[in-house]
């Protein structure tokens, strides 16, 4: 797979070539559009989006257990302003009613704000620990030695930093590729893994099961608080992918929580004989996105069919308006514009005569 900036519909997006895909001689391009995470398949001029894994994955719910998250973090913000700002020296909390609405505005945005801290927090781990492969595959050993005296900045970042190198040593990980695009011509969509690599297993029976060396792994970060059942089905579409196109076996497949708060290492090992059902988690996920997708449209064109039916209902009805002659026509001579009808406009034997005077003066 080669990345590639040229000309095409917009020159602006990385393409991603995958020569002989399928081990044959189809050359296959893929667009990235990163501002708005979309894919798109590149095919003699065409431009075909394809189905994001991470959206894919979106369709499971969590919004019963996130609701419950997100009133919990509105509270506990709301008490934590009143305590800090306006408790009183006996004890009381005292408001202007001037302030409450802000003080609630404040406390209703705390989920987002806490969302999208993670989500930053998240992206600089990532990043480091992709730059830091980067410098492995490249044998750059003065640049990894320059990541590892820099790490983040913000100290729950570097946790995950630590978190991550901790697995990586465990498990003697030799990077073979880093945030590679995956895209499955079979199943139209497309996505990119975190890493591939050749990994050795630990000396922990509870992350690792038997010994072994060498085995092709597909790795893939997380800094959420909780492994999801979502995760699994998300690797399995990347590896699903991936022996598509390459027509090589992956051995293990590792989900791996990196501990924002304590640095600490949760791993999530997947091996072949689980790999089937996690991936038809995902394949049912994207059959059912497809569905409401299909579902959607024909719902949105019914609805459009009905908007374009009364608006040309309407627009005869205001034609046939026009036609109707009003009782003040039989005295009107045409001198001033008059408004005769309803809706403010002339009817059309009153417009008849206004125009046969003004332009007979025009003449």
């Amino acid at each position: 797979m080669a990345l590639i900036y040229n000309n095409g519909r917009n020159p602006a997006l990385p393409r991603y070539y995958f020569p002989h895909y399928g081990g044959s001689a189809t050359n296959v391009c893929l667009a990235f559009d990163e501002p708005n995470w979309a894919y798109f398949r590149v095919d003699d001029g065409s431009w075909k989006k394809q189905y994001g894994v991470t959206g894919t994955v979106k369709i499971i719910d969590h919004s019963a257990v996130l609701m419950r998250w997100a009133v919990k973090r509105c509270f506990l913000r709301l008490e934590t302003i009143l305590r800090t700002q306006h408790l009183g020296p006996d004890g009381c909390i005292q408001v202007f009613e001037t302030e409450l609405a802000k003080i609630i505005e404040t406390a209703k945005r705390a989920d987002r704000d806490e969302f999208e801290e993670a989500g930053a927090v998240g992206t600089a781990t990532h990043n480091w620990l992709e730059d830091y492969a980067k410098t492995v595959i490249a044998e750059d050993t003065a640049r990894g030695d320059e990541l590892l005296a820099k790490m983040p900045i913000d100290e729950r970042s570097a946790n995950g930093c630590v978190a991550g190198l901790t697995w990586i040593a465990d498990h003697n990980v030799r990077f073979k590729a880093t945030e590679r695009k995956i895209v499955s011509l079979e199943f139209g969509y497309a996505g990119t893994m975190d890493g591939l690599a050749l990994t050795d297993s630990c000396s922990n029976p509870k992350c690792c099961h038997g010994v072994w060396k060498d085995r092709l792994s597909l790795i893939d970060y997380k800094t959420s608080n909780h492994l999801r059942i979502e995760y699994l089905m998300q690797v399995q579409s990347y590896r699903r992918a991936f022996e598509e196109e390459t027509l090589q076996h992956i051995d293990d497949v590792w989900v791996i929580r990196l501990g924002k708060e304590d640095a600490e290492v949760d791993p999530w090992h997947i091996e072949r004989e689980d790999f089937e059902e996690d991936w038809r988690g995902f394949y049912n996920a994207l059959q059912l996105v497809k569905s409401v997708e299909s579902i959607q449209g024909r719902i949105d064109g019914v609805m459009d069919g009905r908007k374009a039916a009364v608006a040309e209902i309407e627009a005869a009805a205001k034609a046939e308006q026009c036609k109707i002659a009003c009782p003040k026509s039989i005295g009107y001579k045409g001198q001033r514009l008059s408004k005769c009808l309803p809706d403010g406009t002339q009817c059309a034997a009153c417009r008849a005569k206004y125009e046969e005077m003004h332009n007979g003066k025009a003449n």
